[in-house]
C-alpha cells in the first residue's frame, strides 16, 4: 500500500457585509484530491447554507442577518 499524507488548506478570515452573502472556495493544490472540509467561526449568528465539495476544494456559503460585518 502506497504512503498516503494529508494537508489542510485554509482561506483564513473571510469578512460577510451586514445583510449580506459571501462565499468562499478552499482549493486544495494541484495534484491533490478533496477528501473532506469544514469551517469555524465565532459569530453564531451567521446563517451557513452550502458547506459542501467545490470540484477540487471545499465551499461555505453563508447569510450574514445580523447588523454589522461578521466573518
Amino acid at each position: 500500500m502506497a504512503h498516503q499524507t494529508s494537508e489542510v488548506v485554509g482561506v483564513g478570515s473571510y469578512p460577510i457585509r451586514a445583510g449580506g452573502l459571501g462565499s468562499v472556495v478552499a482549493e486544495c493544490p494541484s495534484g491533490t484530491v478533496v477528501s473532506g472540509g469544514g469551517f469555524d467561526t465565532a459569530d453564531v449568528g451567521l446563517n451557513f447554507i452550502v458547506n459542501e465539495p467545490d470540484d477540487n476544494g471545499w465551499r461555505v456559503t453563508a447569510i450574514n442577518p445580523l447588523s454589522s460585518e461578521a466573518s
